[in-house]
């Protein structure tokens, strides 16, 4: 609301431009290279579906997502088109794993989580349905430092059920009908993820702050040590001189440490195999540079957690799609590509 002559006077509501498109999983890849590589793990459970649904209004993108397991992967490439967006983004149901801009991160429904396209990401997507909102850096005063990693609010801290009730009040709003929206609820929306970015140090419990911390730094650790047969609880103990009850309040979301130090392999591996075919001996090659005892307990944990054996995992690596793209296909995939279409509309003013 605005007052003028001392009369409150109302913004017009804002136009959604609604879209979308629904594709089958292992032609996903065009509609995202503006944005990042991207190839689905083929699974015998798959849908063999990636459903998107768009909403545009002021200058934000709102986007639902539906899709099968999946690896994906931003470089330096993708920059130019999009580097001046940053993504607020949760998990309805499923997860993912990866790094971001080197350093581990780990995503689980009701985190909100902030993706920097400023930056380099890569991981591990399980089958999954996310919502996020994506909007221009200046717009919210994000500026972090390069060798930060992924940025996330856990539910239960203030910010995060904050950013939780402004995403559920959009998303259902958008998938009720609703044609316009009020340009103050976006400036509402906005200013909670400035103050999200800005303001999360005084916002959140002293204590809760000291423990992400060093669960940064073990986590740090733990990926520096993944190849290492000796990386165990007992030597995290050590190293770092913590209690039993903090290591197991650290990694309780996780299934535990070793189940955290398990899958953290699993995805280091995933991501090799992704971006390269899988030459004869490469599979071998990649059990032993992530720790692994020998070729048969890898190809057992990888059906147990991804749900095919190594060798059948992708039809169609990041490498060969890439490939494709610059065979001729990405005048095609960025024409029909949602976020590509709107490009100006995210760098235009909001209001």
């Amino acid at each position: 609301m605005t007052q003028t002559a001392g009369k409150d006077v109302s913004l017009p509501e804002l136009p959604v431009i609604l879209s979308g498109f629904r594709v089958r999983s292992k032609d996903a890849w065009e509609q995202f290279t503006p944005i990042y590589d991207f190839t689905p793990i083929s699974q015998t459970t798959t849908r063999s579906l990636f459903v998107n649904q768009t909403w545009i209004a002021g200058g934000l993108l709102f986007g639902e997502h539906a899709f099968d397991a999946n690896m994906i992967e931003r470089t330096s490439r993708h920059f130019p088109e999009t580097d001046h967006v940053v993504i607020f983004h949760r998990y309805v149901r499923g997860h993912s794993h990866g790094l971001a801009n080197g350093k581990p991160f780990s995503t689980f429904p009701g985190m909100v989580a902030v993706r920097d396209y400023a930056r380099t990401f890569k991981g591990y997507q399980s089958p999954s349905v996310s919502q996020g909102v994506y909007v221009r850096r200046d717009q919210v005063g994000f500026n972090r430092k390069s060798d930060d990693g992924q940025l996330a609010f856990a539910e239960h801290t203030l910010i995060g059920r904050v950013l939780n009730a402004e995403l559920d009040q959009f998303f259902d709003h958008f998938k009720q009908g609703a044609r316009s929206v009020d340009p103050a609820r976006l400036q509402r929306l906005i200013a909670c993820f400035a103050v999200a970015l800005n303001g999360r140090a005084a916002k959140q419990d002293v204590r809760a702050l000291a423990r992400n911390a060093l669960s940064d730094v073990i986590r740090d650790y733990i990926e520096a040590n993944l190849a290492s047969a000796r990386l165990s609880s007992e030597r995290l103990l050590t190293e770092f001189g913590v209690s039993r009850a903090t290591l197991y309040r650290i990694f309780e979301r996780d299934g535990g440490v070793r189940n955290y130090i398990s899958t953290r392999r699993l995805i280091r591996s995933a991501i090799d195999l992704a971006s390269t075919p899988t030459r004869r001996g490469e599979i071998t090659k990649t059990a032993e540079r992530w720790g692994f005892s020998s070729s048969a307990n890898f190809n057992r944990a990888v059906k147990n957690y991804f749900g095919t054996a190594p060798g059948s995992m992708f039809e169609h690596p990041i490498s060969r799609n890439r490939r494709r793209r610059d065979g001729g296909h990405r005048g095609e995939a960025f024409a029909s590509n949602v976020l590509w279409q709107h490009r100006r509309a995210l760098r235009a003013e909001a209001f």
